[in-house]
């Protein structure tokens, strides 16, 4: 469970620094929508990492994350 969570902050750590790279590109050159369109999907696909429920285990149970119960 540990390691997950630690693998999921590498990933997110990961896309935030490249779209972070991204937008400071596209702040000197703010008509080049292909980066627009970039940064927008690292966007998401952070927004979509953040609001995933993660499962925990708890002994031989599992649980959802208490937050979506």
């Amino acid at each position: 469970m540990r390691e997950s969570r630690i693998d999921d902050q590498k990933v997110r750590n990961a896309l935030k620094s490249k779209r972070n790279l991204l937008f400071a590109d596209f702040s000197r050159n703010p008509s080049n929508t292909r980066l627009a369109l970039e940064i927008r999907s690292l966007d998401d696909w952070i927004a979509d990492l953040d609001s995933t429920p993660r499962l925990k285990t708890t002994g031989d149970s599992l649980k959802t994350n208490s937050a979506f119960n």
